[in-house]
């Protein structure tokens, strides 16, 4: 019994030495989070506009059509509680920043800080940029207990393919018209699962974070731009009335208590024509994500 208790016990240690050994070399191997990370680490001073927020910002907004140095620090999934964290993280380091722009969409308010994605993408926020504490027990915290992720990864590596899918100011790097789906339009779908899924329990918090925001910003003197991003008709027409009027009048009361909000809602927009969109939500990046970004940057420069 002693002999399996020792046995046991160098076992343990030997694990507790070798999986720190192995998730940091796994932590060395590129990834789109791991990436963001290091550019700000190595850019922060240059940037003037920062871009926040979920897919829509991540595909629809490209940081070189800017007259400022823009960089686009969105994901996939992103929610309003890690947008406060980057900027809680980022605000401080960036002494020429001027703008913060942020989506404000239908799902804004009633989602968590990582949603419609899987844990993998949760777990790079605490590796990698240091969101939250970094528990040693807990499975968020360590790359290696995802095989999925870890396995890419080493493979990408292996056969010297692509693991970061943006460009280098950081915007979704694949979603051109040329890959879109036939059946691309999904908006009466996507209508459907954001109002389906929606939380209103998060709201208040919700509307805390994208207040601690709008208050940082104020302190440094930044503007923050809230962003309702282009749709097609299938999604609009589908949103639930009660669902889309709080994301309206939450934009309407941010700007009220902060002077230096300022909110844009391109959701229906007619500049917008089919080759603009991935699908029902998000634009493609050579088409869509063009004509926003020069959108945006003429109303930057009319503010600034």
């Amino acid at each position: 019994m002693k002999k399996f208790v020792r046995s046991f016990v160098a076992f343990l240690v030997l694990l507790l030495i070798i999986i720190p050994i192995i998730e940091l070399g796994i932590e060395i191997l590129p990834s789109n989070i791991k990436y963001k990370k290091d550019w700000m680490l190595k850019n922060s001073k240059r940037v003037e506009i920062l871009i926040l927020g979920h897919s829509h910002a991540f595909q629809g907004i490209n940081p070189l059509e800017f007259d400022n140095y823009a960089f686009n620090l969105a994901d996939h999934g992103q929610g309003l509680a890690i947008d406060k964290f980057l900027t809680d993280k980022y605000i401080t380091v960036c002494p020429n920043l001027k703008f913060i722009i942020i989506p404000l969409s239908y799902q804004s308010l009633t989602t968590p800080a990582v949603y419609g994605v899987s844990k993998t993408q949760e777990m790079s926020y605490y590796v990698y940029m240091g969101y939250k504490d970094r528990p040693i027990c807990s499975r968020l915290s360590y790359e290696i207990f995802y095989p999925d992720f870890t396995k890419y990864k080493i493979e990408s590596l292996l056969i010297k393919q692509k693991s970061v899918f943006c460009t280098s100011r950081g915007q979704d790097s694949l979603s051109i018209l040329n890959k879109r789906k036939g059946d691309w339009d999904d908006g009466e779908k996507t209508a459907n699962d954001y109002t389906g899924t929606a939380d209103w329990k998060l709201i208040r918090q919700n509307v805390e974070f994208l207040n601690s925001i709008a208050s940082k910003c104020k302190e440094r003197n930044i503007k923050l731009i809230l962003v309702t991003f282009p749709a097609t008709s299938s999604y609009y027409n589908n949103l639930n009335s009660k669902q889309l009027g709080l994301m309206h009048d939450t934009a309407i009361k941010t700007m009220n208590k902060y002077n230096n909000v300022t909110y844009y809602d391109f959701m229906e927009d007619k500049r917008f024509s089919e080759k603009d969109f991935m699908d029902g939500t998000h634009l493609t990046t050579d088409y869509g994500a063009l004509k926003l970004t020069r959108i945006l940057n003429d109303t930057l420069l009319s503010i600034h």
